[in-house]
């Protein structure tokens, strides 16, 4: 979820999209809304996860270059089917490197996780990694990247609806933090009347 930081300083040296106080307040209003998602487990200060947020850290800058490297390159130009299989063939390709390091292989085939597989391939991969990419070719990446902030309190939001998990107050305010976060990130700057 650090992934906005990042293409906003790697845009800002290598995209030509400058970093602005608005953006920037935008940024960090929607990631205190998303902190207040997560408020139980930043409390309880857990390390032993540190391993698991330092791989999450680098996964969001690795994200960062992928879009920055698309929109500085002649990816920008090509269409999003083709950028989706080109990340499938390097997901290909590292997967069957670390596949010997992966452990047994699955023995029993469960009707939940299959479910789970086919919506991750057919609604995750399919669509909205294309939309991703078309959507990264059109618009301003540090704006654009500001939205995965909202994925998590969408997370939420369905663990209550289909899994009769709690929701509090504290989930509300942390869409309203975001969603302000997003307004002003995205809102075009007023241009200046001519003198």
């Amino acid at each position: 979820n650090t992934m906005p930081f990042w293409v906003l300083v790697g845009g800002h040296f290598l995209l030509s999209e400058r970093i602005t106080t608005r953006k920037l307040t935008g940024l960090v209003l929607a990631f205190c809304g998303l902190a207040a998602v997560f408020f139980d487990g930043i409390v309880a200060g857990n390390n032993a996860t540190l391993t698991g947020d330092l791989l999450s850290l680098g996964a969001g800058i690795l994200w960062a270059l992928t879009s920055i490297v698309i929109k500085r390159s002649k990816l920008a130009e090509t269409s999003a089917e083709k950028l989706l299989l080109y990340q499938l063939a390097g997901a290909a390709v590292v997967g069957a490197l670390v596949m010997p390091f992966a452990g047994p292989p699955i023995r029993e085939i469960a009707a939940l996780p299959t479910l789970a597989l086919l919506f991750q391939s057919f609604y995750i991969v399919a669509f909205t990694y294309v939309l991703w990419f078309w959507l990264l070719t059109r618009y301003p990446a540090a704006g654009l990247s500001s939205f995965a902030f909202l994925s998590p309190v969408f997370g939420v939001l369905c663990g209550a609806v289909l899994l009769d998990e709690p929701l509090t107050v504290r989930i509300f305010l942390a869409l309203g933090l975001i969603a302000a976060g997003l307004i002003i990130v995205n809102r075009t700057a007023r241009r200046q009347p001519a003198p």
